[in-house]
């Protein structure tokens, strides 16, 4: 059993027991006996080389789900959002004459953001975007439906939005057939590490991922895999030459 199914069957089991006036499992944790909080789980980010090959693998799939999770999987590794801000993008949210796209549904949205912020779909995304929109213009003609009159700007199978459940559904189902290994949320961190690979400062990855602060930001490159430090420490060291003294 998984730590974090252990800490879902304690908070069950102490709000019960709360409910009833047993403090049993908070006694327990106030005397440091009982800690079962997994706290942030490491992420491990996708390289480029990932996505060559995952592209490779999902090629030959055909169908509409197979469509939406090669844009899905292309556009998230390309641009940082949230798997839930494209799933709820709106169609005329992406602007393809200035390339902007405005993030309708953010993270907090009512909660401490309004709303309002932008992406830019960089040049390297661009190809992948248009070739999209095209395939969707030939589903929702298929439909009976106008491609301008749909507001999901990446609809389901029916011309309507895919609900959290469905988006999880088809890329699961797509990346077993394609045999895939990885989700939607490890791309956003993918994109920061390739960001900050890149040379791109901090302050300007924290904005690009829409962070409340840098603060966030470290905490999120942190929380990346010992292993892939090491991997890049290897990298570097390899390039230096005459660096040890050989007796």
């Amino acid at each position: 059993m998984s730590s974090r199914t252990l800490c879902t069957i304690s908070l069950a089991s102490t709000s019960f027991l709360r409910l009833v006036g047993n403090a049993t499992i908070d006694n327990l944790r106030q005397r440091g006996l009982l800690n079962l909080d997994p706290g942030p789980q490491p992420i491990v980010p996708k390289d480029e080389a990932w996505l060559r090959d995952a592209l490779h693998r999902l090629e030959p799939l055909e169908g509409w789900t197979a469509e939406v999770v090669r844009f899905a999987v292309q556009m998230y590794y390309g641009s940082g959002l949230r798997p839930k801000e494209l799933r709820l993008a709106k169609f005329r949210d992406l602007d393809t004459q200035t390339w902007w796209m405005k993030v309708s549904s953010p993270k907090g949205l009512g909660r401490w953001t309004a709303g309002g912020d932008r992406i830019l779909v960089t040049d390297d995304v661009r190809p992948a975007v248009s070739d999209f929109l095209d395939r969707r213009e030939r589903h929702l003609r298929s439909l009976g439906m106008k491609s301008e009159a749909v507001e999901p700007l990446v609809p389901n199978v029916d011309g309507y939005y895919y609900i959290g459940s469905g988006w999880s559904r088809a890329r699961y189902t797509t990346f077993r057939k394609a045999g895939i290994v990885g989700d939607y949320r490890v791309l956003r961190p993918s994109f920061a590490k390739e960001m900050k690979s890149m040379g791109v400062g901090i302050e300007s990855v924290s904005r690009m991922l829409r962070h409340t602060s840098v603060t966030t930001t470290e905490k999120f490159y942190a929380r990346m895999e010992a292993v892939d430090a090491w991997s890049e420490a290897a990298s570097r060291k390899a390039a230096r030459k005459n660096r040890l003294i050989i007796d």
